[in-house]
């Protein structure tokens, strides 16, 4: 199997970002408390946000200091 670029990476974080704000477009905070399976789908979004970033290879992270 080979090793995924660090670009890919970055790639599906930015598309999993996009997705979570995609799903709560339009919504105001009554209405995403009131809907679990949208804040299901936005913390899964989340998570895949923060795997895919813990992804990218240290040496790539350190080009972006500023960068938690």
């Amino acid at each position: 199997m080979t090793e995924r670029s660090a670009r890919a990476w970055l790639v599906d974080a930015r598309d999993f970002a996009q997705e979570a704000h995609n799903l709560t477009a339009g919504l105001n905070r009554d209405q995403f408390e009131a809907q679990r399976q949208i804040q299901l789908a936005v913390f899964f979004c989340l998570a895949a946000v923060g795997e895919a970033l813990n992804q990218v290879p240290k040496d790539v992270q350190a080009l972006a200091p500023d960068i938690p």
